[in-house]
């Protein structure tokens, strides 16, 4: 999809149909597509469709054409114009359940969700870790230290969620899990820190 002009209306389609993993079977291509309400689909207008086959390739044009989605108009603009990481929680779910309709991975989408989830959490656990700095004799680190020890637990943090995303695609893990893993860890750190200081 080139464009959308706006949420019923997309520009400059183009549709791949594969026969197997390594062939294209077909390969349709419309100039506009309008929503079809009450529906989950498209109307197509001025389509071109080229078919191959063995030996030949078969050039067809058509004014309309339908394609059949079950995904609604609001989800595929919604996908198609905001990042991941714009969207709210309910936009990711309704995604991440259209994305599993249509038997595409969802990956992306379960990560941004769980990482909005699973914030307050994580903002709690670097409160925990700074809590017990702050609380501690002045005796065994002094200020300037424990700011930037601080300082380098939160981007060290950070960046470890950073990498969560590719690590999660790379390696198969589940997204929660995945998220999980660095909250816990900062939330055992907090523990000890103020246990240390209590």
């Amino acid at each position: 999809i080139d464009s959308i002009s706006n949420q019923n209306q997309l520009q400059s389609i183009e549709q791949y149909h594969l026969e197997s993993s390594t062939q294209i079977a077909e390969i349709r291509a419309a100039e506009s597509a309008t929503a079809l309400e009450n529906t989950q689909g498209w109307q197509f207008e001025n389509v071109t469709i080229n078919a191959f086959h063995n030996d030949y390739v078969q050039l067809e044009t058509q004014a309309q054409g339908f394609w059949n989605t079950p995904r609604s108009a609001e989800a595929l603009t919604v996908a198609f114009s905001t990042e991941p990481r714009k969207m709210s929680l309910i936009e990711l779910a309704e995604q991440i359940e259209d994305l599993k309709v249509v038997k595409r991975d969802p990956t992306p989408y379960q990560v941004e969700f769980w990482s909005k989830l699973t914030k307050p959490l994580s903002v709690f656990g670097l409160v925990l870790i700074a809590l017990g700095f702050v609380i501690g004799s002045t005796r065994e680190m002094g200020m300037g230290a424990r700011l930037t020890f601080g300082i380098g637990v939160g981007f060290a943090f950070h960046y470890f969620q950073t990498l969560v995303a590719p690590m999660t695609i790379v390696f198969a893990l589940p997204p929660a899990v995945a998220i999980s893993v660095p909250i816990m860890l900062v939330w055992v750190v907090g523990m000890l820190v103020v246990r240390r200081v209590a």
